[in-house]
């Protein structure tokens, strides 16, 4: 099975990262696919699906070159604008249906399917890919954490989890060619003077809650040189 029919172009040695996404529907929603994303997106006012690639429930992975209504890999998409306008233009993005249990809260709920193909997927991806050493593969949540921007659980797993189970490696992990951080590796923050509960949820892509359930903390105090688990 190949995801990438046509000639590869410019467009795909743009994409330095692979962005993984869930659709934030219920485990129990089996019709979630590209075409049933592309409705709901254009519902938005959106141009159409914003990934390009959407893995259903039976694993199957739906690409525009195998004749779905996924985003034409060779077109920029439209699935991490909230983390800054230049994302979108370098980012490949793939979203897994699922993500929400029945009471609509997040939930690693994907099936073995779905795993096996987003690793096939992924495995396509760097062999076509003209300078596969230079791609970060992250989860949305992560790219949130290094843009600081507003907090999301997508794609409700651990990429980084995934990609080491299934022995997915990529050259220089430890750092972002931006210079900046990378998702993968902060486990603590130290808080600095002028820092709040709300700053640094937002930098890491999680709740407040989630912090402070993470760190034992009553309230929301918190000081200068003290460490949080992240």
């Amino acid at each position: 099975m190949s995801y990438f029919k046509h000639p590869i172009d410019n467009r795909l040695a743009r994409y330095d990262h692979l962005i993984v996404h869930c659709t934030a529907t219920k485990g129990s929603q089996d019709e979630v696919d590209a075409a049933w994303v592309d409705r709901v997106h254009k519902e938005k006012g959106w141009s159409g699906c914003g990934y390009h690639a959407v893995i259903t429930r039976a694993g199957e992975v739906q690409t525009r070159d195998l004749g779905f209504n996924a985003r034409p890999y060779n077109r920029q998409g439209a699935h991490v604008g909230g983390c800054g306008k230049e994302w979108n233009a370098r980012s490949m993005g793939v979203s897994l249906a699922g993500g929400l249990n029945e009471n609509s809260d997040p939930e690693n709920n994907f099936t073995q399917e779905q795993f096996n193909a987003l690793e096939a997927f992924i495995d396509e991806f760097l062999e076509v890919h003209p300078n596969p050493v230079t791609v970060k593969i992250m989860g949305h949540r992560d790219l949130i954490r290094i843009t600081r921007s507003s907090p999301k659980a997508c794609p409700c797993f651990e990429v980084s989890t995934f990609l080491s189970e299934r022995n997915i490696t990529m050259e220089d992990e430890d750092s972002d060619p931006d210079g900046q951080p990378s998702p993968l590796s902060p486990e603590t923050h130290k808080v600095k003077a002028g820092d709040t509960l709300w700053d640094i949820s937002r930098q890491y892509g999680v709740t407040v809650a989630w912090l402070k359930a993470k760190n034992n903390l009553e309230d929301d105090k918190i000081y200068p040189d003290q460490v949080l688990l992240l």
